[in-house]
């Protein structure tokens, strides 16, 4: 079945020509919201998902219509993979999971995704150490100073108990076990306990969650189709990360050749 997906940001705009252009290119059931593209929540989005079957194809104008960012167009067409159906986008033709490019498709979005996660973190990093350097102090003070921090780590080592501890400083338990955790006190208890040296005490090894998941290796295609398949890529680069078209063509270079 043939699906059609099309949104606008505000009440104001129409939804018209996006509905007019989805109807011929064949879409049997369309599914339209008018929200903004950054609010997360887009229920008729959602529920088109979710009724995805084998062999069925989402069709929009345009990503910009259907993703936020590269990070969710990269989920998308995960969820749309998954259920065996595909995506097309009517304005941006290489986005296309039906054809035999479509694992090189999700590779692109995906290395996309992963450069402007990159990106957002460097930027993130750079305004933090300007700002440390401008003498900005980041986070809540701190409920316990260095001197009492200092005498109720001594106090716990001594083996006070620590509800006692908390309450004679006017703090939580809570407070108190951070405070010791983190410098080192109550460590030194839990060092040859296998459930915090990341040990299963009933099976093998456990490992630290979060690890990111590696991108799909693209196949080899011919230089014809990669060449033509380029010139779309610079444009959708340039599209979901915001940047200029010289600085597309740059990333697509590095991204194809590796």
């Amino acid at each position: 079945m043939k699906y059609g997906y099309a949104r606008v940001s505000t009440e104001a705009q129409d939804l018209a020509a996006q509905i007019e252009r989805l109807q011929t290119a064949g879409c049997e059931k369309i599914f339209f919201e008018k929200r903004s593209g950054k609010d997360a929540d887009r229920p008729r989005l959602q529920r088109l998902l979710r009724s995805l079957k084998p062999g069925d194809v989402v069709y929009a104008v345009v990503s910009d219509r259907m993703a936020r960012d590269p990070f969710d167009m990269l989920n998308i067409l995960r969820t749309v993979t998954s259920a065996g159906a595909g995506l097309r986008l009517l304005d941006e033709p290489f986005i296309d999971t039906t054809s035999e490019m479509s694992d090189l498709v999700l590779f692109l979005v995906g290395w996309a995704a992963k450069w402007q996660r990159r990106r957002i973190l460097e930027n993130t990093s750079n305004g933090r150490a300007r700002a440390k350097a401008m003498g900005v102090k980041f986070g809540r003070k701190p409920k316990l100073s260095q001197e009492q921090r200092r005498e109720a780590l001594a106090r716990l080592a001594a083996g006070k108990a620590r509800g006692e501890v908390a309450h004679s400083y006017n703090v939580s338990n809570s407070t108190m076990s951070a405070t010791a955790r983190f410098r080192g006190c109550i460590r030194k208890r839990m060092s040859h306990a296998s459930s915090y040296l990341g040990l299963s005490p009933t099976g093998p090894p456990c490992f630290p969650f979060g690890a990111e998941p590696s991108l799909p290796t693209p196949r080899v295609y011919p230089r014809g189709q990669v060449i033509f398949l380029a010139r779309h890529v610079i444009n959708m680069l340039a599209a979901l990360l915001d940047i200029s078209l010289d600085a597309a063509t740059g990333l697509a270079r590095r991204g194809l050749t590796r």
